[in-house]
């Protein structure tokens, strides 16, 4: 696990509050126009575990 975190920008994992900031913002007003899209909350995880 952590040479995947290690692969990632952050190099690190993701705090709760920055987890509650994107579903505040996709709650919010100015989200209005998305619909029907992944939005991965990851640090870049996923891109390390692809790229491998």
């Amino acid at each position: 696990m952590q040479q995947l975190i290690d692969a990632t920008p952050p190099g690190r994992t993701g705090r709760s509050e920055e987890i509650a900031s994107v579903v505040a913002f996709m709650l919010s007003d100015e989200s209005s126009f998305l619909s029907g899209v992944d939005i991965l909350v990851d640090g870049g995880m996923y891109a390390a575990v692809r790229d491998r």
